[in-house]
């Protein structure tokens, strides 16, 4: 059986409890636990390399990528790269990230923070409705289901 690569992007001070890097480990480490036709590589960047992946290391069909020193170029690079932007906060004031994602076209996985629902809309599919982990992941099925026309979404979330 051939796997399907994924990549997961997650940008954020992760050393910031508001970014909730907790729910980021669980949702990702059941995902994969649960769907062996995936090789996920999920792509943390943070200014500081605080994050503990003692939680992933265990599961064969994902591999963990840190970026820690990171400038504009390198950023926009692993946009490109990636298929999925995810973001687990709890709390996020602008959404800059978010816009950077869907102009690089990446499908967007988030909370429904202030800086989220004004710029994806109330009524974005890949918004979970709380920030309960298992509304993450019901997204993220939901996202992978998505990838074939994530182009037209975000060409319609720029306009």
């Amino acid at each position: 059986m051939n796997n399907f690569n994924l990549s997961i992007l997650s940008v954020g001070r992760f050393d910031d409890l508001r970014k909730d890097i907790k729910k980021l480990i669980k949702v990702i480490s059941i995902f994969c636990k649960r769907n062996i036709k995936y090789n996920v590589v999920l792509n943390i960047v943070s200014p500081k390399s605080i994050f503990s992946s003692k939680n992933l290391s265990n599961i064969k069909n994902l591999q963990v990528k840190y970026h820690t020193d990171i400038n504009d170029e390198k950023l926009e690079k692993l946009y490109i790269e990636n298929d999925i932007y995810f973001s687990s906060s709890i709390e996020e004031g602008f959404g800059f990230v978010i816009i950077d994602a869907i102009k690089y076209n990446c499908l967007v996985v988030s909370t429904r923070t202030a800086g989220s629902k004004d710029i994806l809309g109330i009524e974005y599919p890949l918004m979970a409705n709380n920030f309960r982990w298992y509304s993450l992941l019901e997204k993220l099925y939901l996202a992978i289901d998505l990838l074939p026309i994530k182009e037209k979404i975000n060409k319609e979330l720029l306009n």
